[in-house]
């Protein structure tokens, strides 16, 4: 996936808060997927949970620094984690045990 697709998918969350609405937009600006298919409140939802986008991945339960292009700040990433987390204890759903924050492994 393009990078500038993925910074732009984090900017509109940091703007209006609702993957449905991202995947709107990207749809109207014509962005798709890897497989080329339209993005959906799903894939977005995926997209904003996953740390390689800073430069981090999950092993073992633990988040290791990985060598790939780091598209998104960890500050921006844990801004998204708390929005996150926040709209599902608004609708009456626990945060996700997968939730990650960057700043709280102490990098």
């Amino acid at each position: 996936m393009a990078a500038e697709v993925v910074r732009y998918i984090f900017d509109m969350y940091l703007i209006v808060q609702n993957l449905s609405d991202v995947a709107r937009l990207c749809n109207a600006h014509g962005f798709t997927g890897q497989l080329g298919k339209p993005f959906t409140s799903h894939s977005i939802g995926k997209i904003l949970r996953n740390p390689v986008y800073c430069g981090y991945r999950v092993f073992n339960g633990h988040l290791k620094p990985v060598k790939t292009p780091v598209i998104i700040t960890p500050d921006d990433f844990d801004e998204v984690q708390q929005l996150l987390c926040a709209r599902n204890v608004l609708v009456g759903r626990k945060c996700r045990k997968t939730t990650i924050r960057i700043n709280e492994i102490g990098e």
